[in-house]
Formats: C-alpha cells, sequence, structure tokens
C-alpha cells in the first residue's frame, strides 16, 4: 500500500538523508518519493539507496528501493 503524502510521513522520511540524489534535489525539497513521485533530478543509481533504513518504509511494509528513480507500483 503507497504511504500517506502527510506531514507527519515527511517529517520522518530519511530521503533528505540520502546520496543517492544529488544536493540541489534536496534543496527543492523533494522528499517523501515512495508517497509522491520519483525525483524530477537525475538519480545516481551507483549510491547506496537507504529506502530499506526510513520508517516511512517499515511502518507501509514497503518493498523495493529507488523510489527517488522510479515509480511507485502497489
Amino acid at each position: 500500500m503507497k504511504p500517506e503524502d502527510n506531514q507527519e510521513n515527511f517529517k520522518k522520511c530519511v530521503c533528505g538523508e540520502c546520496l543517492v540524489h544529488a544536493e540541489y534535489c534536496r534543496e527543492r525539497n523533494e522528499l517523501l518519493f515512495c508517497a509522491r513521485t520519483n525525483s524530477a533530478c537525475e538519480i545516481e543509481q551507483n549510491q547506496k539507496c537507504i529506502c530499506g533504513s526510513c520508517p516511512v518504509y517499515f511502518e507501509n511494509r514497503l518493498e523495493g528501493e529507488y523510489y527517488c528513480a522510479k515509480e511507485f507500483k502497489e
């Protein structure tokens, strides 16, 4: 199930700590990709994804990674 796009999940989100997307993506406040959409920025998929360490990921029993690079599929 796709997580809710709300302030509570936004505050828990760890996307801003991830090295996969560039600093300018974080400056644009692109976060919570699992509840929103993939990034408009170019993604460095050669970096380690941290989705699996996110509270939103665990609470919603998500699977997979690199939500910033690809659309969420329910």
